[in-house]
């Protein structure tokens, strides 16, 4: 392909804080793996899988490899997959005498159901070859899509998506595959899924192994999740009902990365934001990569998420706000200008239960404003993109109201803005709202209503482009 005409985070449009590829589609995430000192994300492209790496979630190399872990003859029919790390090489398929291959498991639709392939790659996902010349498996379901686990150590469990059904399958060497159970999604899940991720997390306080389903709408809806465990006969059972993971309808294609080096009450994940446009060299990206925990509630077992820790390092400068008064709104534009274009976190915490009614008004050079803020009235967070600029493909008259987590604390309220992204962290991280939103121009107008009293902190954040020493740290060990 020919190079961008524009260095690469140099485009008007390009997110500063989030991954988006030099060229060409990111779909959604395919798979994530943290092997060899490095996160590797494989994301869909079209229909092949691209390679990405990253020492901090937060810069990435692009690693185009001299072949794709899927085969080119799957095509249209391609089904989501997994990569693992085979480090006791169950397979068989490493080196001699080194440690095991990068496995990745991928599907193929046929008209009897779904194949499953296998590709294994033994120089950190450089290259990959076919293993078996052909398919490992067939199963005689549609599959949507597939994860792949570790199965406390003693195999390997895949997940797998079909219609509303959930199907387990049980493997001891990533090879030879057989169906353990099936289970029923509720219709609180959605008719129209289209991926499944299962998690394994230990509740942040009594450590208990829980198993997390993170539910895939696409675009189509906010992503759910539900929480449960295994029987002695394998077959899952859920300790609650359905949850929105995060609201908006912009967050799909979550992925946890195996093996990652977090301990085993916390989850790294990756997700992409939004869909493409066709009108531009490149399209889609991630959201802020995030750290998943989970959490014994009043209300019942719930998922918090809050940025990967690495986010807060990249802080610049910073204002600090506090409302003086109640008889008009602050304003902070002309102060926000010597922090720079972004992009900003905003951050302000609020001690007990109570959330302060407030209202933020952002505006830009190039006409568009955005309010939002929290509303006790409506009991909840909204943000309303009615006064987005005409012909905004944002602009909606429908004022979004999120409700907040119940029994969830208070304390910490975080909101990141990038150029095309709207993504909050209220209620300690226990309510979150992921949106696509494209502000033209740079910020000139910032007021907030609210009490007197009411005080945080705006941050302008490094802009996460690639840098020389980010590549040098990704290639460390990989070349």
């Amino acid at each position: 392909a020919a190079p961008p005409q524009v260095a690469y985070y140099q485009e008007a449009d390009r997110p500063q804080l989030r991954f988006t590829p030099a060229q060409g589609e990111l779909r959604a995430p395919a798979a994530a793996v943290f092997a060899n000192g490095a996160y590797h994300m494989f994301y869909e492209s079209g229909t092949d899988w691209e390679h990405a790496a990253s020492t901090n979630l937060l810069r990435w190399e692009h690693l185009p490899g001299e072949l794709s872990p899927v085969s080119a003859a799957a095509g249209e029919q391609l089904v989501s997959g997994a990569v693992v790390a085979d480090n006791a090489n169950t397979t068989g398929l490493g080196n001699v005498g080194a440690t095991g291959p990068l496995v990745a498991a991928y599907g193929v639709r046929t008209d009897d159901g779904t194949d499953v392939y296998l590709s294994t790659s033994v120089d950190r996902g450089f290259r990959w070859r076919e293993a078996q010349g052909g398919p490992v498996f067939s199963a005689p379901l549609p599959l949507a899509s597939i994860a792949v686990n570790v199965d406390g150590g003693e195999g390997w469990r895949m997940t797998a998506l079909s219609g509303d059904e959930v199907a387990f399958f049980e493997s001891p060497d990533l090879k030879a595959w057989t169906r353990a159970s099936t289970f029923q999604l509720p219709a609180t899940a959605g008719a129209d899924l289209v991926g499944v991720e299962l998690v394994a997390l230990r509740e942040f306080t009594s450590s208990e192994l829980y198993y997390v389903l993170l539910l895939d709408r696409g675009t189509a809806g906010a992503p759910r999740y539900l929480v449960g465990n295994f029987d002695a006969d394998g077959r899952f059972e859920p300790t609650g009902g359905v949850e929105v993971l995060a609201q908006g309808d912009d967050l799909h294609g979550v992925r946890a990365f195996r093996d990652s080096p977090t301990p085993g009450n916390r989850a790294l994940t990756v997700a992409a934001l939004g869909s493409g446009d066709a009108g531009r060299a490149w399209s889609g990206g991630l959201a802020i990569p995030r750290v998943l925990s989970l959490h014994e509630l009043d209300a019942g077992l719930r998922l918090r998420q809050s940025p990967v820790p690495d986010l807060f390092d990249q802080r610049l400068r910073k204002l600090e706000f506090d409302r003086k008064s109640d008889h008009a709104a602050s304003s902070y534009g002309r102060v926000l200008k010597t922090l720079g274009p972004g992009p900003y976190e905003l951050s302000f915490d609020t001690p007990g239960d109570a959330v302060p009614e407030h209202a933020w008004t952002l505006g830009t050079t190039g006409g568009d404003t955005l309010v939002f803020g929290y509303a006790a009235g409506e009991g909840g967070y909204f943000v309303d993109r009615s006064r987005l600029r005409a012909g905004s493909p944002d602009k909606t008259t429908k004022r979004t109201v999120v409700a907040r987590q119940p029994h969830a604390p208070a304390e910490r309220y975080r909101l990141f803005l990038d150029r095309g992204s709207f993504e909050l962290f209220a209620d300690d991280g226990f309510t979150a709202v992921t949106e696509q939103i494209g502000l033209r121009g740079t910020l000139d107008l910032v007021e907030l209503e609210g009490p007197v009293g009411l005080s945080g902190t705006i941050y302008t954040l490094q802009p996460e482009a690639p840098t020389p020493e980010s590549v040098a740290r990704v290639r460390l060990g990989m070349d």
